[in-house]
């Protein structure tokens, strides 16, 4: 009993493990930051008024949410 329970928790931190460090890799390619000539109008306005408000541009989750402009507003109010 203690041999199967030890098994499962080196398997569980071994999962844990190579999901942790291949993270990084893949979240940078899934959602890369939409350029500005790309962007539509309602996101570029919701772009400045971000940079308005922070002297900075969207970043980490914001930049997620300048894909869909009106749940970027909601979140960031």
């Amino acid at each position: 009993m203690i041999s199967r329970h030890r098994n499962t928790r080196t398997t569980r931190l071994t999962l844990i493990l190579a999901l942790l460090s291949s993270a990084p890799l893949r979240a940078q390619d899934r959602m890369p930051p939409i350029p500005a000539g790309k962007m539509t109008e309602s996101q570029k306005n919701a772009a400045a008024e971000f940079a308005a408000a922070r002297n900075s541009a969207p970043t980490g989750p914001f930049a997620v949410l300048l894909r869909v402009p009106e749940l970027m507003d909601l979140a960031f109010r």
